[in-house]
């Protein structure tokens, strides 16, 4: 059975490219260009892996990120979270330190780090 990734990006353009690739390489991949009820759509899908990006409505990724640590059903997650802000020491550390990440990539990102970022939390996986 193939693994599920859950992507929240309010980008349309991102979302189809980075499902196709994932699709490409073997997972099930559900989108979300919403993160209102990022929660309640996780919890629904029970993914293996969640992409969160980090500037969006509603709920940016940090806050998301932060729920998911909290809540005892999907804190074990693997959560890459992607934003195209600078990258700064202060906000890579935010998000692993704070928020709980498990990883980050940058956007623009290449699609081949990211399929790299996430078959390093998924294969093998059991």
């Amino acid at each position: 059975m193939a693994k599920k990734i859950a992507i929240f990006d309010d980008e349309p353009d991102i979302l189809k490219v980075t499902e196709a690739r994932l699709k490409e390489n073997g997972y099930e991949v559900v989108t979300f260009s919403s993160s209102k009820n990022a929660i309640e759509d996780i919890k629904k899908e029970m993914p293996d892996l969640i992409m969160l990006d980090i500037a969006m409505p509603h709920k940016d990724g940090y806050q998301v990120c932060d729920e998911i640590r909290l809540d005892d059903e999907i804190k074990h997650l693997p959560v890459i979270v992607f934003t195209a802000q600078p990258m700064e020491k202060d906000f890579i550390n935010k998000a692993y330190d704070f928020y709980g990440a498990t990883d980050f990539i940058a956007k623009p990102f290449d699609v081949d780090e990211l399929i790299t970022k996430v078959n390093k939390y998924l294969i093998g996986q059991n």
